[in-house]
């Protein structure tokens, strides 16, 4: 407690010089809400609600035209039965120019990372939200590709230690003015290791999940309120190992097919997944929270997203999730917010 109250101390006496001095400073916010509720009647996971909100403030010191160092501090508030609060210091080093994007240190994970619900769920951000590790992108306009690694627990007595590793890509063919087509991929490998083996037995774990798209984009509409028509193809594919049980991988792989268009403000898209393969030698269950890993069965979303730019985005999901007893469904809401609280220069690529 004496720790937190320190460095809190420290964040409002940072901001205050970084208010007050004339050398190049700047200040970030961010908040985060989400509102997720399962109704879960017709299989294993439990159903329940999780309300509350992530916000973080980051005060930096910019030494030069593309480098600047962050300090701050995030703050977690859940609501209802599970009414608890936390905070989690932020600190890193960030590089930025017209191509490339280095991050090292502590970052919140949403505004670098935002990956499909089946690779890496909302609701697992919003429980876990804080980035810890390095992550480099690079953006050539047509061509985008990222790299990461995120460190979520080091090893202990009590502590499993995990890692995340993560890259994915982006490759977009324009032809005919008004259309484009986007390849890509979002992947990522979890590592869970064991805890103290004299207290705790512990299987080591190696999960993996993939989804490949193809999308298709017609835009350049005249009307002003009718922007873009998007349609497309996912293939999802997990994997899981537990080392001290079996040599054996639990595998699942599924298509997912989507539409959306964009009027104005407002995107309006639906998708479903269909379940195609499925070998289980064991149960578990993904962190993702994603109902597609615990079902043979399809599952149907319906996305609206009500904003979405840089200073905020607003999104509703209503999914449907059959089993052979009867249909699921899962309420999902999320709303972010990235603030620029103070900016001095103006041409940096990270204050735009």
């Amino acid at each position: 407690m004496k720790i937190k109250c320190f460095f809190v101390f420290f964040l409002f006496t940072a901001a205050a010089f970084a208010l007050e001095s004339e050398s190049d400073f700047d200040i970030n916010g961010y908040i985060n809400g989400i509102f997720d509720n399962l109704e879960n009647k017709y299989s294993q996971e439990e159903s329940g609600t999780i309300y509350g909100t992530n916000s973080s403030l980051t005060f930096g010191y910019l030494p030069d035209t593309n480098s600047a160092v962050f300090v701050g501090i995030n703050y977690s508030q859940k609501f209802g039965d599970d009414n608890k609060a936390d905070f989690s210091p932020l600190l890193a080093y960030k590089f930025e120019n017209e191509t490339n994007n280095f991050i090292f240190g502590t970052e919140h994970r949403l505004t670098i990372i935002n990956y499909h619900d089946y690779v890496l769920s909302r609701r697992w951000q919003y429980e876990n939200p804080i980035f810890q590790g390095t992550y480099f992108s690079q953006d050539f306009e047509f061509v985008k590709w990222a790299i990461w690694a995120d460190w979520t627990g080091l090893k202990s007595k009590d502590v499993r230690e995990e890692f995340i590793h993560g890259h994915n890509f982006s490759y977009i063919l324009k032809f005919a003015e008004r259309n484009s087509i986007d390849f890509g991929w979002q992947f990522i490998y979890n590592h869970i290791a064991s805890r103290d083996r004299e207290f705790y037995n512990d299987s080591v774990e190696d999960i993996g999940a993939l989804v490949a798209n193809i999308i298709y984009c017609l835009d350049g509409f005249v009307h002003p309120k009718f922007h873009a028509i998007k349609t497309g193809v996912r293939g999802m594919l997990t994997y899981d190992r537990q080392r001290d049980k079996s040599d054996d991988y639990d595998t699942a792989f599924g298509i997912e097919g989507f539409a959306g268009v964009e009027l104005g403000i407002f995107e309006l898209s639906y998708s479903q997944y269909f379940k195609i393969y499925r070998n289980a030698p064991y149960e578990y269950n993904l962190k993702t929270s994603d109902d597609r890993f615990l079902e043979d069965f399809g599952q149907a979303d319906i996305n609206v997203c009500f904003l979405d730019n840089k200073y905020a985005k607003i999104s509703f999901t209503l999914s449907f999730i059959a089993t052979d007893s009867g249909v699921n469904h899962r309420q999902t809401m999320q709303v972010v917010a990235p603030n620029r609280a103070h900016e001095i220069k103006k041409y940096k690529r990270y204050d735009e």
